[in-house]
């Protein structure tokens, strides 16, 4: 693969290749590919300067997005844009990286120049958008180009993940990535909440531990992702700093203190205990160094020494899982994908992978797993400890009756706190069981058309052949696809494609009967509709409404009317009949496929009866799909 990237990129044309906003179709793109870039080692270049640099004399992005690992140097990116339409738009230059402590901008149209100021070293205010990434506004009239010059220093990662987007189409993408990372920060506030209660309760020393590590990661990713700035601080930039290198002081502190104390390291020996009181008070040192040493010096020293500290967890936990326990393996899976997450953003911050949704992510999927899991570790050792303390009980028991009678009234008190657990352990489950239904409704939906998807209709298909079994009714199902919808993709392009999906697949859904039949996203052009208690009679008439509804809806490509057409094969099953859902399908597809034969645009029924309905105008009327 490398060799491949180096034979591209000799063979490929070294002029800079200019990103085309027109369009009414633009969604969003990813401008890496147009990037060029220079360092400036002693950081004093100006926009002057570099507009003589010629073209040559620019390196050439190596399709990642920029990444430089921590660099003292400032950096020049320049990304040429265009706008070859005949009308004007708006486009959001996005740098998804918020820690970038000085960002300056230069649009240069023609002799005009526009400059932004950016940087989490500015008051969060003086932002043109306000977000927690740095957008820029960017106008484009007709027929116009415009040269985008970045110039980045930082004392953090140098990372420049730079995306174009249609305005709304940023912000609906932004309402779905505030979404996931609400859901993430809720999971940790409910996990924190619920376990400070348990500690409450039960006053185990572990549990605050672990509600004192928890409660830090998520002030950990806030300050990596902006959100602490945006939120807490936005007139202190002097803070963002610290609301990285503190929180995750107290992150690995707080886990090292939970570590050896809920592993009970102690029973290996006094080395271990000795190896985490260094951890501890290294981590301490670090702490306090981070007040008056500056942020680059700390944080090479502090992510090598993440890692190190989650490695260390890890080994710790596999021994203690040869020792046997529940809790032991319920740890050391969740110390492990944390491991994994803080390994990913650790090289990536060294710049050693590559930046993007998944290693920016990663961490906050591995904590998340793992604050889960050690809340099951907690629970059953308190099993654990329970299962212990009765046995002990049991035996003492067996002495003289004013111990019996002393030991009856501990085991009285012991249920209460166990009943007071259980209860509070039932009331985290029905959290759970709460998500848990809201993942299976987001598992059962296409996320293109918001039709369900198939696995969801192989599940209603089973069920609703066995009422029609059941309770001697009728069944009836249309499969269906896009006429030339391979041609249509070829001709306008992929997103085009999705558009025409989602139009069809609006006429579908409000065709049917709500809460009756279902309309389901079978598989790339293909969908089906479960027509209940719905003769073959019937399901033509509804398959020739479809059709016709597909057929005269607008849909327009660079405002040009294109006509869609569909083809439908129609089955029924009766009462008396038993098919399986696969031959069902079968069926209905054996029809659609005549129906292809057929000429397209029209319906067939399972017996091969074409629909009277079907136009005279045939396939080849208007402009059609490929």
């Amino acid at each position: 693969m490398p060799l491949l990237v180096v034979l591209l990129f000799m063979l490929s044309d070294p002029a800079l290749a200019n990103v085309d906003v027109g369009g009414t179709a633009f969604g969003s793109a990813a401008v890496t590919s147009s990037i060029r870039f220079l360092e400036d080692a002693p950081g004093q270049l100006r926009l002057q300067d570099i507009l003589t640099i010629p073209d040559n004399d620019w390196k050439r992005n190596n399709g990642q997005h920029f990444s430089q690992g921590y660099s003292r140097s400032a950096w020049w990116l320049k990304v040429p844009l265009s706008n070859s339409a005949p009308a004007t738009f708006t486009r959001y230059l996005e740098i998804a990286y918020p820690n970038l402590d000085q960002v300056q901008v230069f649009v240069v149209a023609g002799e005009h120049t526009t400059t932004f100021n950016l940087g989490d070293k500015l008051p969060f205010h003086q932002r043109p958008i306000k977000s927690n990434h740095f957008v820029i506004p960017l106008r484009f009239p007709p027929d116009s180009r415009q040269d985008v010059y970045l110039r980045i220093r930082s004392d953090s990662a140098v990372q420049v993940p730079l995306t174009l987007w249609e305005k709304q189409h940023y912000y609906d993408w932004t309402r779905v990535e505030s979404l996931l990372q609400g859901f993430y920060f809720g999971v940790m506030a409910v996990m924190t909440l619920y376990n400070l209660f348990v500690f409450l309760a039960v006053r185990e020393r572990n549990f605050i531990l672990y509600v004192c590590f928890v409660s830090s990661l998520p002030l950990f990713i806030a300050g990596l992702k902006g959100f602490s700035f945006e939120y807490f601080w936005p007139n202190h930039p002097q803070l963002n700093d610290h609301a990285i290198v503190v929180p995750l002081c107290l992150a690995l502190f707080f886990g090292a203190v939970f570590t050896e104390s809920f592993l009970k390291v102690r029973q290996l020996g006094q080395w271990a205990v000795t190896l985490f009181r260094i951890q501890q008070i290294s981590i301490l040192v670090m702490l306090l160094v981070s007040l008056v040493v500056s942020y680059p010096s700390v944080i090479r020293l502090l992510i090598p020494m993440a890692i190190l500290s989650c490695c260390l967890g890890l080994v710790f936990g596999l021994l203690m899982w040869n020792r046997g326990g529940l809790a032991a393996r319920y740890y050391t899976v969740g110390w492990c994908a944390f491991l994994s997450g803080g390994l990913v953003l650790g090289l990536n911050k060294l710049g050693l992978v590559p930046t993007n949704v998944f290693t920016e992510n990663t961490l906050q999927v591995g904590s998340g797993v793992e604050v889960i899991l050690l809340s099951f570790a907690l629970a059953a050792s308190i099993n654990e400890e329970r299962r212990l303390r009765s046995e002990a009980q049991s035996e003492a028991l067996r002495g003289e009756r004013e111990t019996r009678m002393a030991r009856e009234q501990a085991l009285q008190i012991q249920r209460q706190a166990t009943e007071e657990l259980e209860f509070k352990v039932q009331e985290r489950t029905t959290e759970l069981e709460h998500l848990n239904r809201q993942l299976s409704e987001l598992s059962d939906t296409d996320q293109l058309t918001g039709l369900k998807n198939r696995r969801y209709l192989d599940r209603v298909l089973l069920e609703e052949l066995t009422r029609c079994r059941r309770y001697g009714r009728g069944l009836s199902v249309i499969l269906l696809d896009i006429d030339h919808f391979k041609q249509f993709n070829d001709q306008y392009g992929h997103m085009v494609g999705d558009d025409c999906l989602k139009a069809v697949a609006s006429v579908l859904a409000e065709s049917v009967r709500e809460g009756v039949d279902w309309v389901a996203r079978y598989g790339g052009e293909e969908f089906c509709i479960l027509l209940p208690e719905t003769s073959l009679t019937c399901a033509q008439a509804v398959a020739e409404r479809l059709r016709q509804g597909v057929y005269n809806m607008p849909f327009k490509v660079r405002d040009t009317q294109v006509t869609v057409s569909i083809s439908l094969g129609v089955t029924e099953v009766h009462p008396d009949q038993e098919p399986t859902p696969e031959q069902l399908i079968a069926q209905a597809d054996s029809a659609l496929y005549q129906a292809k034969q057929n000429g397209r645009n029209c319906t067939v029924l399972a017996d091969n009866r074409t629909s009277a309905a079907k136009p005279t105008t045939g396939c080849h009327h208007g402009r059609r799909l490929g």
